[in-house]
Parts: structure tokens; C-alpha cells; sequence
């Protein structure tokens, strides 16, 4: 019997998961000067989960996955610079309400965009 946990990928892990995400949001700019804007949006959204995960069965290690889609709501905010006509700069952000979970796959990060 071994300490050691069964490694199968080269990032030193044994296991792989994905979410992925459809969804369709409403937004309402609640912001609107010119120069700066800002929106708060929600919808509603279908999330896959995939997992794939070692088994061990008898003596041998075999692969598992196991995928499910369920329902979620996301709620995004916005906030946006506009430097020149065409392009604006800002800030997203947000997250997935989940029926089963509380809150699910948030999310933060610079955006650029046109007008």
C-alpha cells in the first residue's frame, strides 16, 4: 500500500473539470453620462458540468466522467469609461445562482468594448 495519489496528468492533478455556460441576461443602464456608464443584468442560463476522474477497480485505474446540466441565473455589473467614440474600457463582473448552490462560478476582469 502506497501513500502516493495516483497522477495522471502532467500538471500534477488526477482529475479534470469544465463548466460551461449559455445564457441569455436582460441589462438595465442604470449609469448613463458621458463619459461614464454602468448596467446590472440578469437572465437565465443553462451550465454544463464535466468531470473526468481516475477509478480504481480491482488492481487496475480506469477513467470516469460524469457530465450534468442544470439551470442557473446570472447576474452580471458593468462598468464602463468611454476614451474615445468608437471604444470603451471597463470593468465586469459577476455570478451564477445556482437552485441547488448557493452562488456558483463568479467571475471579475477587465473588458473592452465598442459603442
Amino acid at each position: 500500500m502506497s501513500n502516493t495519489a495516483f497522477v495522471l496528468y502532467e500538471n500534477d492533478t488526477n482529475a479534470k473539470a469544465s463548466y460551461k455556460t449559455f445564457s441569455i441576461l436582460y441589462k438595465y443602464k442604470f449609469l448613463n453620462k458621458k463619459a461614464f456608464s454602468a448596467a446590472f443584468g440578469t437572465g437565465a442560463g443553462i451550465m454544463t458540468h464535466e468531470r473526468e476522474y481516475p477509478y480504481k477497480e480491482g488492481g487496475s485505474y480506469y477513467f470516469r466522467e460524469s457530465i450534468w446540466t442544470d439551470l442557473v441565473f446570472p447576474v452580471r455589473l458593468e462598468l464602463d469609461y468611454k476614451f474615445s467614440q468608437p471604444f470603451q474600457l471597463g470593468l465586469i463582473g459577476g455570478f451564477y445562482i445556482h437552485p441547488d448552490y448557493p452562488i456558483l462560478g463568479y467571475f471579475a476582469g477587465p473588458r473592452l468594448a465598442m459603442c
